[in-house]
């Protein structure tokens, strides 16, 4: 699991006009979309694009693009799963949170430390894989 760097916050409110707004709403539909592309469909010119992407990249507005895959479409099933822990050491913890950042399949994972639990989401082709993983944990 790669994990996400964490960015200054900043009390600045930045304000945007309309145009950045569109372009923003082009982006959230399809951040791949190629500068050319967005022109044409806002009617404003590459450069214009290319400027204003630039600025809301530079003032933290647009932090990253990223692809969503629909994993259904080739052929996993999401699971989200939550481990409820009582009386954990601190070591077996740290093996657990191990376990877990080595699990290719988990995609996202989250310690609550009020409650105690850690809620992971993960996909896998078949139910098998899922329960493997189950018991691997229980196991450890």
């Amino acid at each position: 699991i790669k994990e996400v760097q964490k960015k200054q916050r900043t009390k600045e409110i930045y304000k945007i006009d309309e145009i950045d707004k569109k372009i923003l709403q082009v982006l959230n539909e399809d951040s791949a979309l190629p500068l050319l592309r967005i022109a044409e469909k806002l009617k404003l010119t590459i450069d214009i694009v290319r400027y204003r992407i630039k600025n809301l990249k530079d003032k933290g507005i647009i932090i990253k693009f990223f692809s969503e895959i629909n994993l259904k479409n080739i052929g996993y099933t999401e699971y989200l799963y939550t481990i409820s822990l009582k009386n954990l050491s601190q070591e077996k913890l740290q093996s657990l949170h191990s376990r877990i950042k080595e699990e290719g399949s988990i995609c996202y994972a989250f310690y609550d430390a009020i409650n105690q639990k850690i809620i992971f989401a993960c996909a896998y082709k078949s139910p098998e894989e899922i329960d493997k993983l189950s018991r691997n944990i229980r196991k450890e």
